[in-house]
C-alpha cells in the first residue's frame, strides 16, 4: 500500500496539529422561593490545522498527505432550573446550541460545511429517602459532531498495524441516555454502598468499514449510513471500615455490554462486546507507622460476531504493598504485583516488585530518593486487548532491574 507492494526498510510519518480555542460566557443566578434560575449565554471558537505526510525509505508518497483547515463555532444559551424542597432536588437544563463547521483541504480540493441547531435537555432527580439512603436518576439528549481526528481525506498511520482515512461527512451522533443510582451512606457504622445502572442509545450517521488486508494491516474508512449503538453499564461498590483492627474493606463489581454494527471486509456485521470484572481491596493500618494494602482484580472479556461467540479472556491482578514511616521525614515502601493471563497460545504469570526509600530534608525542602525497580528482573510482559472485532496479543520487552537515585527540590 505504501510502496506499490515493493519492499522498503523504513516508514516515517510527520504530523503537526495547531489549535486555537476559546470559550466565553456570561451568566447569573436568580432565586425565587424553592426555585433557582441560572441562565447563561456564550460562544466557543476553535480553529485547527492538520498537516501530515508519510514517506518510506524509498520515496515520499504524495497521495498520503493532509493539509486540513478546521473551523468550529458554537453559540449557546442554557437555562438551568433547580427546584429544592426538603429531601427532593430537581434540576432541568435546557440548552439551545447553534453549531457551524467549516472544513477545507485545498491541495485535495475537498471541503464541507455543516450548520445545526440543537436542543439538548437534561432532567435530573435527587431524593434522600432517609438520612442514609439516597436515590438519583437522570435522562438526557445530546449531540456530537465529531472532531478533526474523525475527518481527514488521506491516510494516516495509527500504528504498525492500522492505517486509516475517513473520507466521509462529519459524524453526527445523537445520544439518548438514562441512569439510575441508589446509595447508602452510614458514617456512624462506616458502611457505604451504591449501585449504578446506565443505558445509552446512540444514533450515528456513519458506519465504519474495516478492511483487513492480506499482510494483516487494517484499513479503516467511513460510509454514510444510519446505524445504532446500544450500551448497558452496571456497577456496584461496597466499603466498610472496621475500627477495631483499623481496616478498610472495599469491593467493586462492573459489567458492560455493547451492541453495534460494523462493516468487515465489505460485509455488514453484528457485533457485541461483553466486559465484566470484580475488584477487592483491603487497607490495614497496623500501626501509625506501618500500612499494608492488598488488592485483587479479575477481568473477563469476550466478543460475539454474527452469532459466533469467541473465547473469553481472563486476567487476574494481585497487588500487595507495604508502606513504612520510620520517622516523619522518612518513607519506605515495597510494591509487588502478580499478574496471571490466559492468552490464546498459553497462560502467563508475571511477578513484579519495586522498592523505594525517601528521605526529606525538611529545612531545605529537598527529597532524596532511591528506587530499585523490577527487582525480579522480569524480561517481558504479555497481554491481550479486545477491540470491536479482534483480539490483539502483545508482548512487551521490559527494562532489566535497575537502581535509580533522585533529588527533588523547589526553587
Amino acid at each position: 500500500l505504501l510502496n506499490n507492494s515493493n519492499e522498503y526498510t523504513e516508514v516515517i510519518q510527520d504530523i503537526e496539529l495547531n489549535t486555537f480555542y476559546t470559550n466565553n460566557s456570561l451568566g447569573f443566578t436568580k432565586r425565587w422561593k424553592q426555585f433557582s434560575f441560572s441562565p447563561k449565554v456564550g460562544f466557543q471558537f476553535e480553529k485547527q490545522n492538520l498537516e501530515s505526510a508519510i514517506l518510506t525509505s524509498e520515496n515520499t508518497i504524495k497521495n498520503f498527505q493532509n493539509n486540513l483547515d478546521w473551523l468550529r463555532t458554537k453559540f449557546y444559551f442554557n437555562l438551568q432550573t433547580q427546584y429544592k424542597k426538603e429531601k427532593l432536588r430537581l434540576e432541568l437544563k435546557t440548552p439551545i446550541n447553534f453549531y457551524n463547521y467549516q472544513l477545507e483541504d485545498k491541495p485535495l480540493q475537498r471541503n464541507q460545511n455543516l450548520n445545526q441547531l440543537t436542543f439538548e435537555p437534561k432532567l435530573s432527580l435527587y431524593y434522600d429517602v432517609t438520612n442514609f439512603w439516597r436515590i438519583a436518576s437522570s435522562i438526557s439528549l445530546s449531540n456530537q459532531f465529531g472532531s478533526i481526528n474523525q475527518v481527514y481525506y488521506n491516510y494516516i498511520l495509527l500504528n504498525y498495524r492500522n492505517i486509516q482515512r475517513i473520507d466521509a461527512p462529519l459524524p453526527e451522533n445523537q445520544n439518548i441516555s438514562y441512569s439510575t443510582f441508589i446509595g447508602y451512606r452510614n458514617p456512624i457504622n462506616a458502611l457505604f454502598l451504591n449501585l449504578t445502572y446506565s443505558n445509552t442509545t446512540t444514533n450515528n450517521n456513519l458506519l465504519y468499514n474495516t478492511q483487513i488486508l492480506n499482510n494483516g494491516a487494517i484499513e479503516f474508512q467511513a460510509i454514510e449510513q444510519d446505524n445504532k449503538r446500544q450500551s448497558h453499564n452496571f456497577s456496584t461498590k461496597a466499603s466498610k471500615y472496621i475500627s477495631t483492627i483499623n481496616t478498610n474493606i472495599t469491593i467493586n463489581t462492573n459489567y458492560s455490554l455493547q451492541y453495534f454494527q460494523q462493516i468487515l471486509n465489505s460485509e455488514t456485521t453484528d457485533i457485541s462486546n461483553h466486559n465484566w470484572g470484580f475488584n477487592g481491596k483491603v487497607d490495614i493500618d497496623i500501626t501509625d507507622w506501618l500500612n499494608t494494602e492488598l488488592t485483587s482484580t479479575f477481568q473477563f472479556s469476550n466478543n460475539q460476531i454474527q452469532e459466533q461467540k469467541n473465547q473469553t479472556i481472563t486476567q487476574q491482578f494481585y497487588k500487595f504493598n507495604i508502606n513504612i514511616y520510620p520517622k516523619e521525614n522518612q518513607y519506605l515502601s515495597l510494591k509487588t504485583e502478580f499478574i496471571k493471563n490466559n492468552l490464546f497460545s498459553e497462560n502467563t504469570k508475571n511477578l513484579f516488585a519495586d522498592l523505594l526509600y525517601r528521605y526529606t530534608w525538611s529545612k531545605k525542602n529537598i527529597d532524596f530518593e532511591v528506587q530499585w525497580n523490577n527487582i525480579f528482573n522480569t524480561e517481558n510482559y504479555r497481554t491481550v486487548n479486545i477491540n470491536n472485532f479482534s483480539y490483539l496479543e502483545s508482548n512487551f520487552i521490559l527494562r532489566p532491574t535497575q537502581v535509580l537515585f533522585k533529588v527533588r527540590f523547589s526553587l
